[in-house]
């Protein structure tokens, strides 16, 4: 039986490669392998993995330098041998962290890049160091997407060590077996509107300052329209600029458990990803499993998912950025009710071709490559 350590951010913070990591774990397990999880001191189990939570100091680099150096060290006492493989999410970090280990006790290491950590590289020269390091001591390397291969190749790393190994979507959480109207009702929301929905951040390249943009064009012609929010969004930058009017109708969840996102999708007519960059979009395999329509960016990862649930000439991604283009496809969707339950439908009928079951097994087999076993 192989051991499998799991070393980077973890459950329960709802983020991508969060979810991405903690469902891989699951199917892992019930594919026969032993996990451990190693991560930093908010990590909880999912379902009755093992999961040592490294206390680390909570200040910018800081706790990202804590954590590499308190993870290594936890990876040495281990018992690793020819039959455990590390899997390191993040090239920068906690790749990092498996890296130095390799360096004193050789073990198989495949790193996992999200998008945000080749991004980084891309960019900066420091985190280009680090994560050249990391791909170098691995034996292998895992992208979530074939756009973040080719981004992960420009950074000098063979495509023949590369993997793709796509996420998917927990089909028995994110359904349509969940009735709009109770869901709003859990949520508190009124019953007779409709809900935009964004997920994410108020970072700039999550894009919410152009959909904030365009919202307040849209509620001009859609006076029963709302906007949800769920995300770690500071009030001071969500309601920036926004008259009284157009604020009163924007409503911030917060950051919401991820065993609480199926509601929160079930609540919106429409789901939007206005991102400038985005390595996959699991979100949007959440909203169409939900039976969500959604607009989103033409850039990155987002492409691919979309031809394979949607097919070829999907007429809501929109160019990254523009405000007038977020506007009109959402004003389209919002107006045809028999255009959002087609779309519905048609995202119904491939969504379940993304299962974790089907990341988990992809991913043992770039496990087996790495120790060997296949080729």
């Amino acid at each position: 039986m192989y051991r499998v350590y799991i070393l980077g951010s973890y459950y329960p913070k709802p983020a991508g490669a969060e979810i991405y990591s903690g469902e891989l774990v699951q199917e892992l397990i019930k594919l026969g392998l032993k996990v451990k999880v190693v991560t930093y001191s908010y990590g909880k189990p999912y379902l009755d993995e093992k999961v040592v939570s490294v206390r680390t100091l909570n200040a910018p680099f800081i706790r990202g330098a804590s954590f590499t150096l308190l993870s290594m060290l936890h990876l040495l006492k281990e018992d690793l041998n020819e039959k455990t493989i590390v899997n390191a999410h993040f090239a920068t970090i906690s790749g990092f962290s498996a890296s130095l280990a390799k360096k004193v006790r050789d073990f198989p290491l495949v790193v996992t890049c999200h998008g945000s950590d080749v991004l980084n590289a891309s960019k900066n020269l420091f985190y280009r160091g680090i994560f050249t390091f990391s791909a170098n001591n691995s034996e292998k390397v895992i992208a979530v997407s074939s756009f973040l291969k080719r981004e992960i190749s420009k950074l000098g790393v063979s495509s023949g060590k590369v993997s793709v190994v796509r996420g998917g979507v927990n089909t028995v959480l994110f359904n349509t077996s969940i009735p709009k109207d109770k869901a709003r009702e859990i949520l508190n929301l009124k019953r007779n509107r409709k809900y935009i929905l964004f997920v994410g951040s108020s970072g700039k390249i999550k894009g919410l300052i152009y959909l904030l943009e365009a919202f307040k064009k849209l509620s001009n012609t859609f006076r029963d329209l709302y906007l949800l929010i769920a995300g770690r969004i500071p009030q001071k930058d969500l309601y920036k600029g926004l008259d009284k009017e157009i604020a009163d109708r924007i409503i911030n969840l917060g950051v919401q458990p991820y065993i609480k996102m199926p509601f929160v999708m079930r609540c919106a007519d429409i789901f939007v990803l206005p991102s400038l960059f985005e390595s996959f979009g699991l979100s949007l395999l959440e909203a169409a499993s939900s039976g969500v329509p959604f607009v989103a960016s033409n850039v990155g990862g987002i492409p691919e998912l979309v031809r394979e649930l949607m097919g070829r000439n999907y007429p809501f991604l929109v160019p990254s950025g523009d405000v007038e283009a977020i506007y009109h496809a959402c004003a389209e969707l919002l107006a045809n009710d028999s255009l959002r339950i087609k779309i519905s439908l048609k995202c119904l009928e491939h969504v379940r071709d993304f299962s974790w079951r089907k990341t988990a097994l992809e991913t043992l087999k770039v496990f087996k490559e790495a120790i060997g076993l296949e080729s």
